[in-house]
């Protein structure tokens, strides 16, 4: 399946897990039950449910313009609580899933003369909408190869890297990260595992503040434990791998919306681990890409390779001592849990391991290009594009 029309079955099987909740079926139509709401959320133009129906066979045919914004009207009209860690959403949603991205209107870029700046320019201003966007994105860059018919797709790639690991580091850094205000605070979580009498309790604990810390608290963005990340402050983006693995060790601050987030971007690490050891020598990722293998053989093994409890436990410890984690016990259960969700996570959205396996493949080097053939030594000047 090409990367387009796992991009799109990603945001039709979304819409309808939005609509359908628990009777939503992966890959499945359902045209009645969908479109039969979708006329009762009053929406001025239906959709045509042979073109509904289109979308979900083997080869689905491409979404007009206007079909994709009837999705994002849909969208608009549903209820996203509960979901926005992943799927914070705007007015474009589906379209920028579907059509956009970050090698969304690249082609210009690389036709220009001075086609580096011009594409570090484009690249250098991507900004994922949300957790999914990152992830699909990550996706089409990890199975970019020569067969893409982009010129400049080596650079391309590296450069889409470069600015990707900046992303998932401004999203999880330990004093900034902005993921943290999109999760439950340690109150909410509380209170969501409360009786009525415990939540009174808990609200009327922090009330006797003056003025009351309970509403300040509710919202209060949370963090890992510092104190399980001493070795995390002097980290980079290129290695931000390494954050995402430390936080396994605050099995405290992994629950709920917490892990399904960290689960995604964690697997969203994988392809760009991935990506980073297909890049020749010379591509400005050579510090990254000399450890990343070793991450990149236990990590794949921890979300992509058939399951085995015995297999997946002998790959974290040997992450562990790679890293020098400080994870026990429970940070093992908390990957086992972040492969389930995720794996849930994909199937609900019709897209199973097996075409993100047959994606990652495609990003494999060609021994050619292993060998430093078959690229410029302009191509290898990353360091001159800004």
């Amino acid at each position: 399946m090409q990367i387009t029309a796992i991009r799109q079955t990603a945001a039709v099987n979304h819409l309808k897990w939005l609509a359908l909740g628990d009777a939503h079926v992966p890959g499945e139509a359902q045209a009645e039950r969908m479109l039969g709401l979708s006329a009762e959320m009053g929406l001025s133009r239906n959709m045509d449910p042979r073109t509904w129906r289109s979308w979900f066979r083997e080869q689905p045919s491409q979404a007009s313009g206007s079909c994709r914004e009837w999705l994002d009207r849909c969208g608009e009209r549903l209820s996203w609580v509960g979901r926005e860690h992943l799927t914070a959403h705007g007015g474009d949603f589906y379209q920028q899933l579907i059509g956009g991205g970050l090698l969304h209107g690249v082609s210009g870029s690389l036709g220009s003369k001075k086609w580096r700046a011009s594409l570090w320019s484009h690249v250098s201003q991507y900004q994922p909408m949300s957790s999914l966007h990152l992830h699909m994105d990550a996706l089409e860059i990890a199975g970019l190869s020569e067969s893409s018919g982009l010129v400049h797709w080596l650079p391309l790639k590296a450069m889409a890297l470069k600015r990707m690991l900046e992303v998932l580091w401004q999203r999880w850094e330990l004093c900034s990260g902005h993921q943290y205000g999109a999760l439950s605070s340690d109150l909410q979580l509380q209170m969501r595992n409360a009786t009525a009498e415990e939540q009174a309790s808990l609200q009327e604990d922090w009330g006797h503040f003056q003025p009351s810390l309970f509403n300040i608290m509710l919202k209060r963005a949370p963090r890992p434990s510092w104190e399980d990340m001493d070795d995390c402050y002097d980290l980079s983006p290129e290695q931000g791998h390494r954050l995402l693995l430390a936080i396994a060790a605050d099995t405290d601050f992994l629950q709920h919306d917490r892990l399904e987030s960290w689960a995604v971007d964690l697997a969203t690490t994988v392809l760009l681990l991935h990506c980073a050891c297909n890049l020749p020598e010379g591509l400005g990722v050579d510090t990254f890409v000399r450890a990343a293998p070793l991450y990149l053989a236990e990590l794949e093994t921890c979300f992509f390779d058939p399951e085995d409890e015995t297999v997946l436990h002998e790959s974290l410890m040997r992450l562990q001592t790679l890293g020098h984690f400080e994870w026990s016990v429970g940070s093992h259960l908390r990957f086992l849990q972040a492969r389930e969700f995720y794996e849930s996570w994909m199937s609900s959205l019709g897209v199973p391991g097996s075409v993100v396996a047959d994606v990652m493949s495609r990003g494999y080097l060609s021994k050619r290009l292993q060998c430093g053939k078959g690229f410029g030594r302009s191509d290898l000047a990353l360091s001159s594009h800004h």
